[in-house]
Protein backbone atom coordinates (compact mmCIF):
# COMPACT_ATOMS: atom_id res chain seq x y z
CA UNK A 1 0.00 0.00 0.00
CA UNK A 2 1.30 3.35 -0.90
CA UNK A 3 0.59 6.70 0.85
CA UNK A 4 -1.44 7.87 -1.74
CA UNK A 5 -3.32 4.45 -0.70
CA UNK A 6 -4.10 5.06 3.01
CA UNK A 7 -7.42 6.30 4.32
CA UNK A 8 -8.71 6.16 7.16
CA UNK A 9 -11.76 4.45 8.01
CA UNK A 10 -13.91 3.23 11.03
CA UNK A 11 -15.28 -0.37 11.49
CA UNK A 12 -18.10 -1.46 13.22
CA UNK A 13 -17.77 -4.09 15.79
CA UNK A 14 -21.17 -5.43 14.89
CA UNK A 15 -20.59 -6.20 11.19
CA UNK A 16 -21.49 -2.63 9.28
CA UNK A 17 -20.05 -1.66 7.13
CA UNK A 18 -16.74 0.57 7.31
CA UNK A 19 -16.99 4.08 7.23
CA UNK A 20 -14.45 6.27 5.42
CA UNK A 21 -13.38 9.59 7.47
CA UNK A 22 -10.30 10.64 5.83
CA UNK A 23 -7.66 10.07 2.80
CA UNK A 24 -4.55 10.45 4.95
CA UNK A 25 -4.69 8.09 7.56
CA UNK A 26 -0.76 7.97 7.57
CA UNK A 27 -0.49 11.28 8.61
CA UNK A 28 -3.76 11.99 10.64
CA UNK A 29 -5.32 10.41 14.11
CA UNK A 30 -8.84 10.34 14.90
CA UNK A 31 -9.37 10.61 19.50
CA UNK A 32 -12.84 10.58 20.85
CA UNK A 33 -13.33 13.10 24.07
CA UNK A 34 -14.15 11.26 26.85
CA UNK A 35 -17.92 11.89 27.17
CA UNK A 36 -18.13 11.00 23.67
CA UNK A 37 -19.35 14.03 22.24
CA UNK A 38 -17.01 15.44 20.06
CA UNK A 39 -13.83 14.13 17.97
CA UNK A 40 -10.45 15.07 17.21
CA UNK A 41 -9.16 14.87 13.83
CA UNK A 42 -5.49 15.93 13.62
CA UNK A 43 -3.90 16.36 10.25
CA UNK A 44 -0.23 16.45 10.18
CA UNK A 45 1.76 18.33 7.17
CA UNK A 46 4.66 16.64 6.00
CA UNK A 47 6.95 14.14 7.40
CA UNK A 48 7.75 16.01 10.87
CA UNK A 49 7.90 14.19 13.95
CA UNK A 50 5.46 14.40 16.75
CA UNK A 51 3.09 15.46 15.28
CA UNK A 52 4.28 19.05 15.75
CA UNK A 53 3.22 20.40 12.58
CA UNK A 54 -0.38 20.40 11.00
CA UNK A 55 -4.07 21.66 12.37
CA UNK A 56 -6.72 19.27 14.72
CA UNK A 57 -10.72 19.80 13.77
CA UNK A 58 -13.06 18.88 16.75
CA UNK A 59 -16.29 17.75 15.27
CA UNK A 60 -19.00 17.67 16.98
CA UNK A 61 -21.07 14.16 17.53
CA UNK A 62 -24.93 13.84 17.45
CA UNK A 63 -26.47 12.31 20.36
CA UNK A 64 -26.55 8.39 20.03
CA UNK A 65 -23.92 8.74 17.85
CA UNK A 66 -20.36 7.75 17.71
CA UNK A 67 -19.33 9.35 14.56
CA UNK A 68 -19.92 13.46 13.14
CA UNK A 69 -21.76 13.51 10.39
CA UNK A 70 -19.41 11.89 7.79
CA UNK A 71 -20.51 12.67 3.94
CA UNK A 72 -20.44 9.71 2.01
CA UNK A 73 -16.61 8.55 0.74
CA UNK A 74 -15.45 10.57 3.44
CA UNK A 75 -14.11 14.04 3.72
CA UNK A 76 -11.94 14.67 1.00
CA UNK A 77 -9.96 17.76 2.32
CA UNK A 78 -9.23 19.56 4.87
CA UNK A 79 -11.89 22.64 3.69
CA UNK A 80 -14.94 19.54 3.75
CA UNK A 81 -13.92 19.41 7.45
CA UNK A 82 -13.70 23.13 8.05
CA UNK A 83 -17.29 23.92 6.68
CA UNK A 84 -18.73 20.93 8.92
CA UNK A 85 -21.46 23.41 11.34
CA UNK A 86 -20.02 23.35 14.89
CA UNK A 87 -16.61 22.57 14.18
CA UNK A 88 -13.60 23.32 16.10
CA UNK A 89 -10.25 24.38 14.29
CA UNK A 90 -7.56 23.81 16.57
CA UNK A 91 -3.77 24.80 15.30
CA UNK A 92 -1.68 21.99 16.18
CA UNK A 93 -1.43 18.92 14.95
CA UNK A 94 -0.98 16.62 17.57
CA UNK A 95 -2.59 16.97 20.85
CA UNK A 96 -3.43 14.96 24.38
CA UNK A 97 -7.56 15.46 25.75
CA UNK A 98 -7.26 16.79 29.08
CA UNK A 99 -9.94 16.00 31.67
CA UNK A 100 -12.78 18.96 30.08
CA UNK A 101 -12.91 20.33 26.58
CA UNK A 102 -11.24 23.09 26.74
CA UNK A 103 -7.86 21.59 28.28
CA UNK A 104 -5.56 19.68 26.33
CA UNK A 105 -1.74 19.59 26.08
CA UNK A 106 0.44 19.98 22.39
CA UNK A 107 3.71 19.47 21.14
CA UNK A 108 5.46 22.14 19.21
CA UNK A 109 8.53 21.80 17.08
CA UNK A 110 11.19 23.68 16.42
CA UNK A 111 14.40 24.13 15.27
CA UNK A 112 17.38 26.35 16.25
CA UNK A 113 20.44 26.06 14.81
CA UNK A 114 23.90 28.08 15.88
CA UNK A 115 26.55 26.26 13.41
CA UNK A 116 29.27 28.71 12.45
CA UNK A 117 32.00 28.21 9.98
CA UNK A 118 35.05 29.87 11.74
CA UNK A 119 38.80 29.46 9.86
CA UNK A 120 41.04 28.54 12.23
CA UNK A 121 44.94 29.43 11.60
Amino acid sequence: MSVEDATMSAYSTRGGAPVRIFPRSLSSRLRWEFNGKRVYLSVQYGQASAFGFGRTYVLPVAEGSVLPPVPVGGFRSEAELAALPGVEILPHGDLVLGPTPGVYAFSRTTTTRNLYRIPLP
